[in-house]
């Protein structure tokens, strides 16, 4: 993968390496297949490496966070790998160096998060252990706010239009 390639050959271009993780992470959005093909081209060891070494680039601490998080999202065989190259530190760092909403701070506890690292949320948990909650759905016989809206002037209007152009008339 030539994206790789250019990371391993150009360690010390911080610039370049924000964009190559920039665009592995867009990569991996949402796209197994790519996330394990990043890995295979021997992808994740050049990504914590630039992580790691070019970490007070703001633009580095956004993309590496999230390029790490749309890796293992949908790639649970990929966190024990990253986790052994030692992403976890760098993630740590961004998410202790800004406060709570911060977005660099909120990225980075979505990674760690996503790497199933222990993370501390801002808000606790308020519940009762053992007790349940269900929002109220509605009376199945009730009020349909389909058959409402086809009741108006505008929506018969277009459904007379839809039956004319079928050659249908009403």
């Amino acid at each position: 993968m030539a994206i790789v390639q250019a990371m391993l050959l150009h360690p010390n271009n911080g610039a370049m390496q924000v964009d190559a993780i920039a665009a592995l992470g867009n990569m991996a959005l949402r796209m197994p297949l790519n996330c394990e093909a990043i890995a295979e081209a021997g992808g994740l060891p050049p990504i914590v490496a630039a992580l790691t070494q070019h970490l007070a680039l703001p633009r580095m601490q956004s993309k590496g966070c999230l390029t790490v998080r749309n890796l293992v999202s949908r790639n649970q065989e990929l966190i024990e790998k990253l986790l052994e190259l030692g992403v976890e530190q760098p993630l740590r760092i961004i998410h202790n160096g800004y406060e709570e909403g911060h977005p660099s701070h909120n990225l980075a506890k979505a990674a760690l998060r996503e790497l199933h690292c222990s993370v501390q949320l801002q808000e606790g948990f308020k519940g009762q252990l053992g007790a349940s909650f269900k929002i109220a759905q509605g009376d199945m016989d009730g009020e349909n706010h389909w058959d409402t809206f086809m009741d108006t002037p505008a929506a018969q209007a277009a459904v007379k239009e839809e039956l004319k152009a079928y050659g249908v008339d009403i």
